[in-house]
C-alpha cells in the first residue's frame, strides 16, 4: 500500500502544482476505498485546498443517473423504452418516427446537439443558455441525421428530452426523483443539481483555465439537468460506484439495467448502454464515463473483471501538464498492475505507420473532414483539434489508432474508409483536390484565396427552419463567417479553404464543453448553397438568397 500511495502522490505531482486549480483521484477494489488523494486549489483567491469532501461539478457523468431512474420506471411498466418519445411528452411527436426511448439512451437517436446547432444559430459562448432554449433548438431541426438505432453519435439533448419524459410520467422533475430513488437511499448527502453553471458551489469551489500563464477563472452561462446538472463530491460519487457494482445489495436494482449495451440495427455490437460506456476486449471491461465543462473535468472507470474503481476530478478546462482526468486514471490503473481493456499480456510495441497519400479527405454524407499527415514521428488522422496517432494495422493499407477506435482503410490513392467502430459508422471518403499552392498537410491560406468569385460565393445564406442567416464574407484581410439567428448574431470565425468547394472553420470555444471543433463547409455551385457540418450536427444546409 505505501509503495501505491508513494507511485499515485508521484502522478499527481506531475499533474497539478500545489499552487494551481486542483486534482481529487479515489480509488475502490473490492468493495471498500483503497484511499483518496488531492492535490492543489479549489479556490485560488482563497487558497481553498481541494479535497474528496469538495464540491465538483461531474458534467456527462449525469447521464447514467438519469438513465437508471427511466429504467426504474420501465420496470415499474410507467414507460415503455421500444415507445417513441411523442407518446409521453406530445411536443416530441416533430422527431423521426422510428426514434424509441432507448435510442435516446443510448445515443443512437442522430439527432443533433443542441450545443453545437446553438453555436450555428448565434449564440455566443458565455451566454446564457436555458433547458428551453436547447429544446429550442432540438424543435427547429428534429430530423435524425442517420435511422436511429444504426449508428452512435453523442448528444447531450437526448438526456435532456428523457428529463422531460420522466417528468411527465412521474410527476416529479429529474431534481426530486434523483434525491427521492438515488441520493436518499443511498446517503450521497452532499449531491445535488446544480441547473445554473453560472452559480458558486458549496465551499466556493471555482473552475479555470490556463491562458497566456495565468489562471483566470472560467465563465459560464449555461443551464442543464438530466444531461450534466449534478454536483457531488468524490466521497458521495464513491456511494454512487457502490450501488453500480452490486445494485441489488444497494437497494437499487434497476441500476443493474444501465450496463448493458444494445446492438445496433445491423446487429453489430455497441459499447454505449444507458449513459454509461460498456468497453468490451479481450474478456475484459470497462464501464466508464467522463465529464467537461469550461473549467471542470472528471472520469469514473470502473474496471469489471479487477473489481476496481477510479475517480479523478480536475476544476480546470486545460492543463500546462498535458494531465486530464484520463490520463490520470489511467497511470494510477498502471500502478494498480491495470491494463487498458484493448491491451492484453502478449501486447507488443506497435509499429508506427505511414500514409500513402496524405491530405484532406471528406465524406459528405457523414459530414467528415480528416487531415492525414506524415510527421516525423509517424503518421496523425486529425478530425477536429487533437490528432490520433496512427498504427500500422494487421493488413496492408490498413491503419488505426493504438486503442482501435478509428481505423483507416486505404481503398484507392484518391479514396479510403475510415471506420468508426464503436459507432458504427463506416464513411467512404474522397480525396480533397489541392487547389492553387496547396500542399497536403497545408491547408491554402483564405486571405489568397476567397477573395475569388471561383471559389467559394461570398454572400448571404438562409437556413429557414432555424431561422438562422449565415454571412460569409471575402475581404482582402481573409474570408470570415459569421451566423444570426434566434441567439444572437455570433463569433466571427476565419475560413481556410481546400479547394473550390471544401473549406473548414473552428469554433475553439462553445457555449459548452468541449467546444464543436473544426467545421466542414461544402459549396454546391448548382443549388446555390452551402453544407456546414460538424462532429455532432451534420449537413446544416443554408441557401443562397
Amino acid at each position: 500500500m505505501k509503495n501505491l500511495q508513494t507511485a499515485i502522490q508521484t502522478i499527481l505531482a506531475r499533474a497539478v502544482k500545489d499552487t494551481e486549480p486542483g486534482i481529487v483521484l479515489g480509488i475502490r477494489q473490492g468493495g471498500h476505498t483503497l484511499f483518496t488523494a488531492a492535490r492543489g486549489l479549489a479556490n485560488l483567491e482563497t487558497g481553498t485546498a481541494f479535497t474528496a469532501t469538495s464540491a465538483f461539478r461531474i458534467c456527462s457523468i449525469t447521464k447514467q443517473f438519469v438513465c437508471a431512474l427511466v429504467w426504474r420506471e420501465v420496470l415499474a411498466g410507467r414507460i415503455d423504452v421500444a415507445a417513441h418519445p411523442g407518446k409521453y411528452v406530445g411536443w416530441m411527436k416533430c422527431f423521426d418516427p422510428a426514434l424509441t426511448i432507448l435510442h435516446l439512451m443510448q445515443n443512437k437517436s442522430g439527432i443533433r446537439d443542441q450545443w453545437v446547432m446553438a453555436m450555428m444559430m448565434g449564440a455566443k459562448p458565455e451566454q446564457r443558455f436555458t433547458l428551453e432554449d436547447g429544446f429550442a433548438a432540438m424543435r427547429r431541426a428534429p430530423a435524425s441525421m442517420f435511422a436511429p438505432g444504426s449508428q452512435s453519435l453523442y448528444c447531450n439533448g437526448n438526456f435532456e428530452l428523457l428529463g422531460q419524459i420522466l417528468r411527465a410520467v412521474s410527476g416529479q422533475d429529474f431534481q426530486l426523483a434523483l434525491q427521492t430513488h438515488v441520493l436518499a437511499p443511498l446517503g450521497m448527502k452532499n449531491t445535488f443539481v446544480g441547473v445554473d453553471t453560472a452559480k458558486a458551489l458549496p465551499g466556493n469551489t471555482r473552475g479555470y483555465r490556463h491562458i497566456k500563464g495565468k489562471w483566470v477563472e472560467e465563465q459560464n452561462g449555461v443551464h442543464w439537468s438530466a444531461s450534466a446538472g449534478i454536483v457531488s463530491t468524490m466521497e458521495d460519487i464513491f456511494k454512487w460506484d457502490a450501488c453500480l457494482r452490486d445494485p441489488a445489495a444497494s437497494g437499487l436494482p434497476w441500476v443493474d439495467k444501465i450496463k448493458t449495451p444494445q446492438p445496433f440495427t445491423n446487429g453489430a455490437s455497441a459499447a454505449y448502454a444507458s449513459g454509461i460506456n460498456h468497453w468490451q476486449a479481450h474478456g475484459r471491461a470497462v464501464l466508464t464515463h467522463q465529464g467537461a465543462l469550461r473549467g471542470w473535468r472528471s472520469i469514473l472507470l470502473r474496471f469489471v473483471a479487477e473489481d476496481t474503481a477510479i475517480a479523478v476530478f480536475m476544476n480546470r478546462t486545460n492543463s500546462p501538464s498535458g494531465y486530464f482526468p484520463s490520463r490520470v486514471a489511467y497511470a494510477a490503473a498502471k500502478a494498480l498492475g491495470i491494463k487498458p481493456v484493448w491491451q492484453t499480456a502478449a501486447t507488443k510495441k506497435r509499429a508506427v505507420a505511414r500514409v500513402a497519400s496524405p491530405g484532406w479527405y471528406c465524406s459528405i454524407e457523414q459530414g467528415l473532414l480528416m487531415q492525414l499527415r506524415n510527421p516525423p514521428s509517424g503518421a496523425v488522422a486529425n478530425f477536429q483539434r487533437d490528432a490520433d496517432k496512427l498504427f500500422a494495422g494487421d493488413q496492408a493499407h490498413v491503419v488505426e489508432s493504438d486503442d482501435q477506435y478509428l481505423r483507416i482503410i486505404q481503398t484507392k490513392r484518391t479514396q479510403l474508409v475510415t471506420s468508426f467502430e464503436e459507432a458504427n459508422m463506416h464513411a467512404l471518403m474522397q480525396r480533397c483536390a489541392p487547389g492553387q499552392a496547396n500542399t497536403p498537410d497545408k491547408p491554402i491560406s483564405a486571405s489568397k484565396k476567397l477573395t475569388k468569385p471561383a471559389c467559394f460565393a461570398s454572400g448571404s445564406y438562409q437556413c429557414a427552419p432555424i431561422d438562422t442567416t449565415l454571412v460569409l464574407a471575402a475581404t482582402a484581410k481573409g474570408t470570415t463567417i459569421q451566423f444570426s439567428g434566434p441567439f444572437g448574431k455570433g463569433e466571427v470565425y476565419p475560413v481556410e479553404v481546400i479547394n473550390t468547394t471544401t473549406a473548414y472553420f473552428e469554433i475553439s470555444r462553445g457555449v459548452d464543453e468541449t467546444p464543436p471543433g473544426r467545421m466542414l463547409i461544402v459549396f454546391d455551385a448548382a443549388a446555390k448553397s452551402l453544407e456546414i457540418s460538424g462532429a455532432l450536427a451534420r449537413r446544416v444546409v443554408f441557401r443562397r438568397g
